[in-house]
């Protein structure tokens, strides 16, 4: 191209003059404008398909867990307190995984980038989500440990357990796994015995 067409297009008129990088910082405002519009679009959509996802496979499990509540009653009660296990089990991971430097660093970028694009989020965010976790966690231990444990009235379908599920179930080494995190998130020794079932934690 011609360098007095090239300069006549930069600046076109003597009072009125272009930057001569003007044209790229517009294409990357349009291409950051269009990028953001893009992520928020997405993060909307994704997060109506997982509600609308969340309600079906609410229905199925509903509609499974009333035939198991007529057919298996000691298998419902076990898959009912793996439900507090493994919120437990994660909340404990991750109050060892806050510890490192990388994981905090994923977490800090994480929260700034997804909460920009998330306004009920964003006017919370003095709010700690960490700490929220983490009582939850314990409230769904001790709800564990009250009603779905020892002689609890609930727990004592879970011995006819090995009735029900045969010979070959063994539970020990997840419930070792499952008592450390509830001794780490409670702070106070719970051991696999109180977390069994009462039919034992292998069946023979």
């Amino acid at each position: 191209m011609n360098a007095a067409i090239l300069r006549n297009y930069l600046q076109p008129s003597p009072t009125l003059r272009w930057h001569p990088w003007a044209p790229l910082f517009a294409a990357a405002l349009i291409v950051s404008v269009v990028f953001a519009l893009g992520a928020a679009w997405g993060y909307a959509a994704a997060t109506r398909m997982a509600a609308d996802q969340r309600i079906y496979v609410d229905a199925s499990w509903r509609a499974m867990e009333a035939q198991l509540e007529a057919t298996r009653p000691a298998r419902l009660a076990v898959q009912t307190a793996g439900s507090f296990d493994a919120a437990v089990v994660r909340a404990a991971r991750e109050a060892q995984a806050e510890k490192s430097l990388p994981y905090r660093l994923r977490i800090s970028l994480e929260d700034s980038v997804f909460g920009l694009l998330d306004d009920e989020r964003h006017s919370r965010r003095e709010l700690d989500l960490r700490k929220a976790y983490r009582d939850s966690a314990k409230r769904s231990a001790e709800y564990r440990l009250r009603n779905l444990s020892g002689t609890a009235p609930g727990w004592q379908r879970t011995a006819t357990l090995c009735q029900e599920v045969g010979r070959g179930w063994d539970l020990r080494a997840q419930l070792e796994t499952t008592a450390s995190a509830y001794s780490a998130v409670l702070g106070r020794t719970i051991t696999a015995e109180k977390l069994a079932p009462l039919s034992g934690a292998k069946c023979d």
